[in-house]
């Protein structure tokens, strides 16, 4: 149901002038920054620095990348513009495969990884910051080898014209409602789900775990099961079964939401 994750940035710091034409080489943070935007402060606010390692490697069109203790995950990458700040400073702007921004500050080395964008007012909600990058061309063999061994997925659609809620207080279904709702599959390399709602907005559910889960219910019908968080930032669980007519159910806890035909 999904591939390795991916996410990612890299920057070519020894040649201010690489912009789109990328040169194909890896670098090594010493740590990296978790920051939020605060409305308050109207900047972004640091919630925690991780005094771990981050890997990248770069090509013309992927970026692989190893936050800290986790796996390689890699993303396609496209070069949006460069600007000159002064004389001596200069920063790339390129944009991943899920609409996440990555900027690169060559005078600080630092790449700023920009992600979970706002929906109303146009700004990323959080920002992951690392620092210190110098270059690792030994990393490059790393990356390429986590990918030829990643098992790879196929996008897949599912329309449902049916939905129903779980209320966890009364413990019953809600009646049918009507309202086409689709769901695409593996939309990406990390294996994250678009959903286009029955008023036509469409939203992206982000896959935050590794594995697919496969079983059975009670009854014998089987389902594949991963994690995922969703627009506002909510864990939830997301079931596909293998019969379409069940179909789809999002769990939140106790409460939960089915899509079906």
């Amino acid at each position: 149901m999904i591939k390795p994750l991916v996410i990612a940035l890299l920057i070519f710091f020894t040649n201010k002038n690489a912009i789109s034409q990328v040169k194909k080489t890896a670098y090594k943070s010493s740590s990296y920054k978790e920051m939020m935007w605060s409305y308050a402060k109207d900047e972004y606010i640091t919630i925690e620095t991780v005094y771990k390692p981050s890997q990248f490697v770069f090509t013309e069109k992927e970026i692989y990348f190893k936050k800290g203790d986790k796996d390689w995950l890699y993303n396609s990458w496209t070069f949006d513009k460069s600007e000159s700040v002064s004389d001596d400073y200069s920063i790339d702007t390129y944009y991943d495969d899920r609409g996440q921004k990555i900027v690169i500050y060559y005078k600080t080395s630092e790449i700023w990884y920009f992600h979970d964008k706002e929906e109303n007012d146009n700004r990323y909600k959080y920002v992951t910051m690392y620092k210190n990058c110098k270059e690792d061309k030994e990393l490059i063999g790393d990356a390429e080898k986590s990918r030829t061994n990643a098992t790879t997925s196929e996008k897949f659609r599912l329309d449902f014209n049916m939905v129903s809620v779980y209320d966890a207080d009364t413990k019953k279904w809600s009646e049918w409602k009507e309202g086409l709702n689709t769901f695409v599959i593996n939309v990406n390399s990390n294996g994250d789900i678009t959903h286009v709602t029955a008023n036509g907005k469409e939203k992206l559910y982000r896959r935050t775990s590794k594995k697919v889960e496969r079983d059975y219910t009670k009854d014998g019908s089987g389902y594949q099961i991963i994690n995922a968080i969703d627009y506002d930032g909510n864990n939830f669980r997301f079931q596909v079964f293998d019969d379409e007519k069940i179909g789809i159910k999002m769990i939140y806890g106790n409460v939960m939401i089915q899509f079906s035909k």
